[in-house]
């Protein structure tokens, strides 16, 4: 309980952080520069919520628009997983601006919480796009 209030004191400083971006449309000729704000969550859960909601389903045209992203950290160091995204269904910036976050917040409440890991190293896995959707076909974890 204790260590729940601590994080919740911890977290509780970062109010709100805005994203500002620049859209284009295929029919402008010139980039034209329009704002949006997003509210991100100061919660682990709350962001992988927004996380995944951002993801939605990976739809893809072609394999190169499958991408791949680090989410989570280790205790000793190390992304915790992967998620697959597609750059043709989700907002890339938005995407990786909330994986950082929740990447930052994890990493911190390790440190705060004294938390250990396995210290397996989690490699990247491999993609497909199996019915036009991305989809990890493979996860290697290296122990030491």
């Amino acid at each position: 309980m204790m260590q729940l209030k601590n994080l919740m004191w911890g977290l509780l400083p970062v109010s709100l952080l805005l994203l500002s971006a620049c859209q284009t449309t295929a029919d402008q000729a010139t980039e034209t520069a329009c704002t949006h704000t997003i509210k991100i969550s100061n919660s682990l859960p709350g962001l992988l919520a927004q996380i995944e909601q951002t993801v939605g389903t990976p739809y893809a045209d072609k394999l190169a628009s499958c991408k791949l992203a680090a989410i989570g950290a280790k205790a000793c160091g190390g992304p915790s997983s992967y998620l697959v995204y597609s750059t043709e269904a989700s907002n890339e910036e938005t995407l990786l601006t909330l994986v950082t976050r929740y990447n930052q917040l994890s990493h911190e409440r390790n440190i705060r919480e004294a938390l250990i890991s396995n210290c397996a190293v989690v490699l990247p896995p491999e993609v497909t796009l199996k019915d036009g959707i991305c989809v990890i076909t493979r996860t290697t974890f290296v122990d030491y």
